[in-house]
């Protein structure tokens, strides 16, 4: 069973001090709690992706798309919402 206290144990990252034992737990903490909801929104998309590319949705997504578009809308608003949120990134 995997446990905080025996990953950094086990992985030498873990200080011998008290203060410095609770900072290291903290950190995985905040690292699992990031990975599990990864993982979770990850597989939300991917079935709502699925509906929509099974033709499950069967309204427009948008009011001036048609259903028959919805993919496209989709992709191209995913598109705009990464390109705001990584403006490095090139089309």
């Amino acid at each position: 069973m995997f446990s905080v206290n025996n990953y950094w144990a086990d992985s030498g990252y873990c200080c011998d001090s008290l203060t410095g034992r609770a900072h290291c737990q903290r950190q995985v903490a905040i690292f699992l709690f990031i990975i599990v909801g990864l993982t979770m929104h990850a597989t939300i998309l991917a079935y709502m992706f699925s509906l929509l590319e099974m033709g499950k949705i069967t309204v427009p997504l948008s009011p001036t798309v048609a259903v028959e578009n919805n993919i496209v809308f989709t992709q191209e608003f995913l598109l705009n919402l990464l390109k705001a949120a990584f403006p490095h990134l090139n089309k």
